[in-house]
């Protein structure tokens, strides 16, 4: 039936009828046309179909199916009960929406009542819990009090336990809804206030016989549907729905006891108990119960996301100091306000968002909880309702008998600055201490504080407000010391790294989250890139994007404007922000950049109107988010930046207002044109850097913005040209190359100045690369040679050394590595001649490439660091990640694979954070590679399918080549031999396709292996020499090395164990000259002789192997080598007489195989331990 691929799925469904007919009896086709009543040539495609596809078989007395398609059909035929369960719900359950947790267990064999069939479903619910000795209520969000009227007698009168789950939200009302709640609690009723699902469900179990009923509002019908279902799977997951609900809330019996004038349970004394109204707003009080119900997460997920206070407990911040200690003596930030808040002095930490001032707040909270010194009550910022219960408070912390710790998060806002009034009331109370956190620009605003002077003056004299600034180059060597202690995870990153890449002097805005960001980005860029947890930088951004999305146009035009000119590296000042000023519509933009500060999008501004804006990488995050959350968001920024360079077009000093747009105005006046080239090329070239902006800046017929008017002739070409190179580096060739050509068209051959000839060359060189990525690599020869042509009549040096190293390119893709390196070399030449660092660095880089392909390893290392060193210095991140990956190659080949995938993590981080595709499926295949070689092959089979899901988007059939080999050697190596054999097999088309030599022979490899693993001994024996006789001609050693010991495996198995020797003598000959350090053919080598001289009857030599191989396979990370080795040796010795070694090697082997998930090893050392049992 081959791999049970959709095909044949589709087939057993839509042939169920002929499959069952033929179970009851074999059948002719002549009989089917009778009994199936279907055509003659409806049979005779049908049967051919299902025989074709392992589902029939002929017989003596006809055609009967076989029996994977009989238990096909049955598993079909309970799958149609299944879904027609899940179907008959629908009028109930499609008042829920998508993301409700109904299992579909729940609704398999229910009883379906909807609100439209019966009003009666909520009368029946009394009915149906009569005689109940165990139940469980969840009320739902939407009408709860007539649920809860419903079943309150019988709840009331139950004699076993009953269980009431109420919805947070709806507390407070049903608490004083005719005393209902606090009646029910002082009747024996179990109440927990939880967040609750938005459904109700009861659980409702007789003398252990147990049922389960969910209960939807249908808003159209006013009335209850109700799903009610006895199984007990989906029982189970009821109760369980229950018992978490009621883990996770809050009890509150107690509190409706009192309520109801019942005596309050020992356990609920007044020092360890507050209303849970103070938790609906947002307060917790630490105790050992909290943190035990609040576990920390992981740590990389707690980095990502921002700490809890259980993770501050575990240990999880870095410790923050008093600014302006040396860092010998630095003393802790955290113990100075223990002491200053201990000994009487309320507190403030202040600072721009991110800085840390929670985290401190946390560890200070922390602390004191830690210390014994009293109670903690933390409210943290964003959660539960606004703070209005003062007088609750106040009434406890009168009658605390302990210290109490008071800590607000974004005290001043409004949502939490009714905590001052408390502030100022117990100012003179030694017992009562406060915390607050707070937004320097916040603090110094007092407009949001409550109208009250006495209020106002004590905020203005809290006693020590400690404003944190940018983490220091301790703070980021502490930083990386607890991520490294915590996570596992090593870096290639230094504190100074953290400093130099993170922070300047003109954006320092969110330090800590920053921070934060930036190591998770380097630590785990697959997770930052595709988990729905967001980053505590990214969070930030969504969270003032929503906060954008409400304000009105010409404001979201103005703020993803600053953001651009702030990435870019704009000097961003407030002229910019008025040029939006005095809009239509109604619009307040009188004062747009007031209502930037207001949103948090701009912080200060200096006497020269600078703006202060976040980091860099905050703004470009703004706006690749911005593309998600906005629907116009390119025609928004579009407009704003066409509103600036109208002012070029217009070249009028006329004022607004605000006053901006004449200063603006008269720095355009002296050149507006040549002022509109600048302004826009430096916009377009920062797009090239980010291709994930690639949608603000549109298409050469789509403009979001008028170039021509505004700019010079050359100028609008630059940057079309720029757009296209965008395109490109975002994955969209195919558009990339319409619009390099669509610049071409624009721009007669031989016409125009040099300049503009000189664009219209670069355009055709730029189509050539495009090419040579779609592997149309005839046509990039030929486009590149055109390229070189124009510049040279130009006498354009510079073009003609780009086009000579885009030749290079097109050879290495050809696998010919010595043209490659004539051309770069011949381009390096001219670039030094020039001086241009930045193409220098790519020659170099692209040499390094070549001599790892070459497999010379010192060569590529010395290339690579000369390239990093100026990629650096230049700051060139896309060329940083191409070095790292080279060097992440160089140590693969060295087996420093731990080195290895540092190196390329640092490429795939760096891809990420730069929106760049075609690199970030580099990143996936090396470290897809990597993972292969350490044997870990789930993670390496997770890396190269997010690969190959990226590249498909993007057409290069290269990559695309590479990915899909490297995952059919994956799954070979899972023994999943027919789709390893069907991906090597497209990946073979893939090689022919862009004419990759070296691609063809690793894929032929891994056919050539699979047909060996299956026994197809010849088969396996031509494919692999075919492999070998390409990597021959390449002259690549270490495939070579592989594809000869498998060669000479295939004799072995098939029993010509002396034709395997001279492909092991050559094997170790090229081992000896090969630059590696890969430990593992050594390790085969030695097995593949030892099982040679088991053969041969040599058994003291064969020992001697054994011994060797088993050795080296203790130096080895891959345990898939390692399993391997324990097989084969086991099958060796067992097969000739030497069982007291075979069984213990054997299941060392199958232990191993079992731990990889290398299924195919497991099972043929299986065989052969059943075998010899």
């Amino acid at each position: 039936m081959g791999d049970g691929g959709d095909e044949v799925l589709s087939l057993v469904a839509s042939r169920a009828d002929f499959l069952e007919a033929l179970r009851e009896r074999p059948l002719e086709k002549r009989e089917m046309v009778d009994v199936l009543e279907y055509s003659r040539a409806t049979v005779n495609r049908v049967v051919n179909e299902l025989e074709s596809s392992g589902l029939v078989t002929r017989t003596g007395e006809g055609y009967e199916p076989t029996l994977v398609a009989v238990l096909a059909v049955e598993e079909y035929r309970d799958f149609l009960v299944r879904e027609r369960d899940i179907l008959r719900a629908q009028p109930v359950v499609d008042h829920l929406d998508h993301r409700a947790n109904v299992p579909r267990e729940f609704l398999r064999g229910a009883q379906i009542s909807s609100g439209r069939e019966t009003n009666e479903n909520l009368h029946d619910l009394a009915d149906w819990l009569e005689g109940k000795d165990d139940v469980g209520v969840v009320l739902p969000p939407t009408r709860p009090l007539a649920v809860l009227e419903a079943c309150r007698n019988v709840l009331v009168e139950t004699d076993g336990a009953v269980r009431l789950i109420v919805p947070v939200e709806a507390y407070r009302g049903l608490t004083g809804a005719g005393q209902l709640l606090p009646e029910m609690a002082g009747g024996g009723c179990h109440v927990t206030a939880a967040e609750t699902p938005p459904y109700g469900l009861v659980t409702a179990s007789a003398a252990g016989e147990w049922s389960a009923r969910l209960l939807i509002y249908d808003s159209d019908e006013g009335a209850f549907g109700a799903v009610q279902n006895e199984r007990g799977r989906a029982v189970d997951w009821a109760r369980e729905i229950v018992e978490e609900l009621r883990a996770d809330g809050t009890d509150v019996t107690n509190e409706l006891e009192l309520a109801h004038g019942a005596e309050v349970p020992e356990r609920a004394s007044r020092d360890v108990w507050h209303p849970l109204a103070l938790e609906n707003e947002g307060f917790v009080r630490l105790t050992e119960e909290y943190f035990k119900a609040h576990e920390p997460r992981d740590f990389s997920v707690a980095l990502r996301t921002g700490l809890t206070l259980s993770e501050v407990e575990a240990g999880y911040a870095v410790e923050r100091t008093l600014e302006g200690e040396a860092s010998d003596e630095a003393q802790s930030l955290t113990q100075h306000l223990v002491k200053r808040l201990s000994g009487g002095q309320d507190c403030a930490i202040v600072g721009q968002p991110g800085s840390g001032k929670s985290t401190v707040a946390k560890a200070v909270a922390c602390a004191w909880f830690d210390r014994d010194i009293g109670t903690v009550l933390y409210r943290e910022s964003g959660t539960g309702d606004s703070f209005g219960s003062v007088a609750l408070l106040r009434n406890y912390l009168r009658t605390t008998h302990e210290e109490t710790l008071v800590v607000v998060e974004d005290a001043v806002r409004e949502s939490a600055n009714d905590v001052f009034r408390l502030a100022e009331e117990f100012r003179a109370d030694d017992s009562v201490h406060f915390l607050f956190d707070a937004r320097s620009s916040e603090w110094m605003d007092t407009r949001s504080l409550p109208v009250d002077a006495a209020v106002r003056e004590y905020k203005n004299a809290v006693p020590e407000v400690i404003e944190l600034g940018d983490p220091e180059f301790g703070d980021c060597e502490r930083f990386l010391g607890r991520f490294h202690s915590l996570s596992g995870v090593e870096t290639n990153l230094s504190p100074q790294d953290l400093l130099d890449g993170v922070w300047d002097d003109e954006a320092n805005s969110g330090g800590m989250f920053l921070l934060a960001h930036r190591v998770s980005l380097y630590a785990d860029p697959v997770g930052v890139a595709s988990s729905t947890t967001p980053t505590r930088l990214v969070e930030d951004v969504q969270r003032r994007l929503a906060e954008l999305a409400d304000e009105g146009t010409l404001t979201k035009e103005a703020a993803l404007f600053v953001h651009l000119l702030n990435a870019a590296g704009e000097r961003v000042t407030a002229d910019f922000v008025d040029v939006h000023a005095g809009g239509p519509g109604g619009e307040a933009t009188d004062r747009p950049l007031a209502r930037l500060h207001d949103l948090g999008v701009v912080w200060t501004s200096d006497q020269q109107g600078r703006l202060r804006i976040g980091h860099e990488l905050w703004s470009r995050r703004m706006l690749t988010e911005a593309l998600e959350v906005f629907d116009d968001a390119p025609g928004l920024l579009g407009r704003a930046v066409d509103r600036v360079l109208a002012l070029a077009e217009e070249q009028s000093g006329a004022r607004t207002e605000a006053g901006g747009r004449g200063r603006l105005a008269r720095r355009i006046a002296p050149d507006p044109e040549t002022w509109a080239d600048e302004f826009t090329r430096r916009l377009f070239r920062y797009g090239c850097d980010v291709p994930a902006l690639a949608p603000y800046f549109g298409r050469f017929d789509e403009q979001p913005f008028s170039l021509e008017a505004r700019c010079s002739t050359v100028g609008a070409l630059h940057c079309h040209r720029d757009r296209a190179k965008m395109l490109a580096g975002s994955g969209q060739l195919e558009a990339a190359l319409e619009e390099y050509r669509s610049v071409e068209r624009e721009i007669p051959e031989g016409e125009g100045s040099d300049e503009v000839r000189e664009v219209r060359a670069r355009c055709v060189g730029g189509a050539a690369t495009v090419l040579m990525r779609l592997g149309r690599l005839d046509e990039a020869e030929a486009a590149f040679e055109r390229a070189l042509e124009a510049h040279r009549e130009i006498g354009d040096r510079t073009g003609e050394a780009d086009a000579l190293q885009g030749l290079g390119m097109v050879y290495f893709r050809r696998t010919e590595y010595g043209r490659d390196l004539e051309y770069q070399r011949a381009a390096l030449e001219l670039f030094e001649e020039f001086g241009e660092l930045r193409r220098q660095s790519n020659a170099l880089g692209n040499m390094a490439s070549v001599y790892v392909s070459m497999e010379a390893y010192d060569e590529a290392t010395e290339h690579a660091e000369r390239s990093l060193e100026l990629r650096e210095r230049i700051g060139f991140d896309l060329g940083v990640a191409q070095c790292h990956n080279v060097l992440g190659r160089v140590a693969e080949a060295k087996n420093d694979l731990d080195r290895a995938r540092e190196h390329h993590r640092e490429t795939l981080a760096r891809a990420v954070e730069l929106g760049n595709p075609e690199w970030q499926v580099i990143g996936y295949i090396n470290l897809g590679n990597v993972a292969t070689g350490l044997g870990n092959l789930v993670t390496a089979e997770e890396y190269l399918e997010r690969g190959i899901r990226t590249v498909e988007s993007m057409g290069d059939v290269r990559d695309e080549a590479i990915l899909r080999r490297n995952l059919a050697e994956v799954w070979r190596q899972q023994g999943k031999y027919d789709t390893a054999a069907q991906e090597a097999g497209e990946a073979l088309e893939c090689a022919e396709e862009v004419s990759d030599d070296r691609v063809r022979g690793l894929s032929k490899g891994v056919l050539g292996r699979v047909a060996l693993a299956e026994g197809r001994y010849g088969e396996a024996e031509s494919t692999l020499t075919e492999a070998l006789e390409a990597f021959d001609e390449l002259e690549l050693r270490e495939p070579s090395i592989s594809v000869l010991l498998a060669i000479a495996q295939v004799a072995i198995e098939e029993g010509r164990p002396d034709e395997a020797k001279p492909h092991l003598d050559r094997a170790e000959s090229a081992l000896e000259e090969a630059d590696s350090s890969d430990q593992s053919y050594e390790a085969k080598l030695s097995c593949l002789r030892a099982c040679v001289e088991y053969a041969s009857g040599d058994f003291n030599r064969a020992r001697a192997q054994r011994k060797d191989a088993l050795q080296r396979s203790r130096e080895l990370a891959n345990m898939y080598v390692v399993a391997w080795l324990h097989t084969h040796l086991g099958l060796a010795e067992s097969g000739y007489g030497q069982d007291r070694d075979a069984e213990q090697t054997l299941k060392r082997g199958r232990r191993l195989a079992a731990e990889v998930g290398a299924t195919g090893l497991e099972q043929r050392s299986q065989s052969r331990l059943a075998t010899e049992t």
